[in-house]
């Protein structure tokens, strides 16, 4: 049978004896006497229903800060977003409100309140809300220290932590390259049984008394002015970092690096002899207090492969409120901006607390709060139809960790990214 006596050209199978076919659009359609198709009806109408509702609850920014809400739905059609805060459609501070993800910038006391997010499509609507307080701090939240943990291997292998500074003067920091630590402390076997730490400004590796700033053994300087192991000692457990033992073959560097307006750094951790096995690289801001001179981009990049060999970036907020930052698992974005290969083609981003899962993203969409976001932390363009993924998110003080691992199991070069969101 065919013929399309509605004029939608839609292609359809129909089910014999009974004359009843259904499209790839879930149209339904039957045979009438004279053999003609006669759609009788369309796909049916499914409520929106929140998927990842606005979370914290409850967020709590300092003044001039940026806060968000996620508030993404499922639905069909796909359901259209309103946000309001306390009923009006105007939110100071906001770009755009008929997204699933609502930015606040420079938050004031005028945006305190209840914002509302009303998902709508034909099957009807539904909603879910959440407060803002923007309050004066002088310890607001920021980005304290990273980690990284993968297989390091050699090569394009091994593990590299990137962080950037910004601000005038110096940053004070505690870097660790960790492999045996990781089974003396939580019992990790098949670890970088030698790790090697060394620091880098762009390609040229750090100078201090014409020597490069890197360790071997934590225990034994490697540099002229390096620490004594038990000045690092005292900084490790200032910083709250996991002691090591004392003739560990981890590595461990305390130094203070200049800055100028904005600054990358890299830390490489390789193992000595072409040793290989999973490390860690860990980025402490070892400044006392609320900085000055701060950690505004922390990212780690990496063989992702499966099991323990997958990226996972660990990442602090310390201060008293609040702190947005911009999560990114980056693919197939290495080979569009540098034209590396062999990429993690579709890499899926977890956000952890703990052990518990709360936020998660499998390919970011083109999002235009994500696009602007981009660009206004001075991260490098994605391509809109890209399948890498992105996570922007308000987090109260304390850890978290990002795993980044390849959807079913496909594995590739890989970065996490953590952006501190003003």
């Amino acid at each position: 049978m065919s013929g399309s006596a509605d004029g939608t050209g839609s292609a359809a199978r129909f089910s014999e004896p009974f004359g009843v076919a259904v499209d790839s659009k879930g149209n339904v359609f039957v045979a009438d006497t004279g053999n003609n198709t006669i759609r009788i009806g369309s796909p049916p109408s499914v409520a929106p229903t929140f998927t990842l509702a606005a979370s914290p609850s409850t967020t709590t920014v300092a003044t001039g800060r940026a806060a968000v809400f996620n508030a993404i739905a499922t639905g069909t059609p796909a359901p259209s977003y309103q946000w309001t805060l306390n009923g009006s459609p105007t939110i100071p501070g906001a770009a755009v409100t008929t997204d699933p993800i609502l930015m606040v910038s420079g938050a004031t006391t005028a945006d305190n309140g209840t914002y509302t997010c009303t998902a709508t499509n034909t099957g009807g609507n539904a909603t879910t809300s959440a407060t803002l307080s923007v309050v004066s701090s002088s310890s607001p939240g920021y980005l304290n220290n990273v980690s990284a943990l993968g297989f390091v291997g050699t090569g394009g292998g091994i593990l590299i932590g990137g962080f950037n500074v910004i601000g005038s003067g110096s940053k004070e920091i505690l870097v660790r390259g960790i492999g045996p630590g990781l089974n003396t402390t939580f019992q990790l076997n098949g670890y970088l049984s030698n790790p090697y730490a060394e620091l880098f400004l762009g390609n040229n590796p750090v100078m201090a008394g014409g020597s490069p700033v890197q360790n071997d053994d934590w225990g034994a300087p490697d540099y002229p002015g390096a620490p004594i192991q038990a000045t690092v000692t005292t900084a490790m457990a200032t910083l709250g970092a996991y002691s090591l033992p004392s003739v560990s073959l981890d590595a461990a560097i305390l130094t203070a690096v200049p800055v100028s307006g904005s600054v990358g750094y890299t830390v490489q951790v390789s193992g000595v002899g072409g040793v290989t096995g999973t490390g860690v690289v860990e980025i402490y801001d070892a400044d006392s207090g609320a900085p000055s001179v701060r950690l505004n981009n922390l990212s780690a990049r990496n063989l992702v492969e499966t099991g323990q060999n997958i990226l996972i970036g660990g990442f602090s907020i310390a201060g008293s409120t609040d702190e947005t930052v911009l999560i990114r698992a980056i693919g197939p974005g290495l080979n569009s901006t540098f034209g590396l290969t062999g990429i993690l083609a579709q890499p899926v981003l977890t956000l952890f607390k703990g052990s518990a899962v709360i936020y998660s993203n499998t390919v970011w969409g083109g999002d235009p709060v994500l696009t602007a976001v981009q660009a206004t932390v001075g991260a490098y363009p994605l391509v809109p139809s890209s399948t890498d993924s992105l996570l922007l998110v308000t987090l109260s003080p304390g850890g978290y960790t990002a795993q980044v691992t390849g959807l079913n199991a496909t594995t590739g070069i890989g970065v996490v990214q953590i952006y501190e969101v003003y």
